[in-house]
């Protein structure tokens, strides 16, 4: 098992995917907070932001997309927290996340490589379970990412760096690398069960835009 995780996880590393899908999520990232600096610019903007706020979580159980809008009050500095917390509601994360599942989970099963190393394996069920824990590095490596480029687009766009409140900040993003994560392993069922990337992607991609309040 411990010999599965250490190739899986070489294979990670080696995977262009795993880097492109960061420099979009990087570009996504940026291209936000410079859309919401020109926004906090303009104080009519900043106020109808407030209330766009407000209005999504009084109907959360019924928007259907994906919306990024920032928790910072008129007047107010936007925090590191603010931010996160808006990309993170926004399925900003999660999109890339179950994207790369679908890629990663099918990779062996679509090169041919599966039967190279399915039949040294005593138990056919680790190479699933193999991919689950890289799956949970990757989702803890990609909120690391987040982090990171979300920190110099503040201290770039913004003109300063504001955590906001620690504690609060490392026990959502805890509970949403969590949550994420569980998505990750649901999509990743998914891609082995339909070994289809194309409807695999798609069903993922619904999931993350709340296409299932529809039923």
């Amino acid at each position: 098992m411990l010999n599965l995780i250490k190739m899986d996880f070489y294979r990670m590393l080696k995977s262009k995917s795993q880097y492109i899908l960061w420099a979009l999520l990087a570009a996504m990232l940026i291209l936000t907070t410079a859309t919401m600096r020109e926004e906090y610019k303009d104080p009519e903007a900043s106020a109808k932001n407030w209330d766009t706020v407000q209005e999504s979580v009084e109907d959360s159980a019924e928007n259907l997309g994906m919306y990024v809008t920032v928790p910072t009050e008129p007047g107010q500095k936007a925090t590191l927290y603010d931010m996160f917390y808006a990309n993170t509601q926004g399925k900003v994360e999660a999109v890339f996340v179950v994207i790369f599942a679908v890629l990663f989970a099918t990779a062996d099963i679509r090169s041919g490589y599966i039967k190279n190393i399915g039949g040294q394996c005593k138990r056919r069920a680790d190479l699933v379970l193999s991919k689950a824990v890289i799956l949970f590095f990757y989702t803890v490596l990609t909120f690391a990412v987040t982090f990171l480029i979300q920190a110099l687009s503040n201290a770039v766009f913004f003109g300063y760096l504001e955590i906001g409140p620690v504690s609060d900040l490392l026990g959502y993003a805890a509970v949403q690398i969590l949550l994420h994560y569980a998505l990750a392993l649901i999509v990743m069922g998914l891609s082995i069960i339909i070994l289809n990337n194309i409807i695999s992607m798609t069903l993922a991609i619904l999931l993350c835009m709340n296409v299932t309040v529809l039923f």
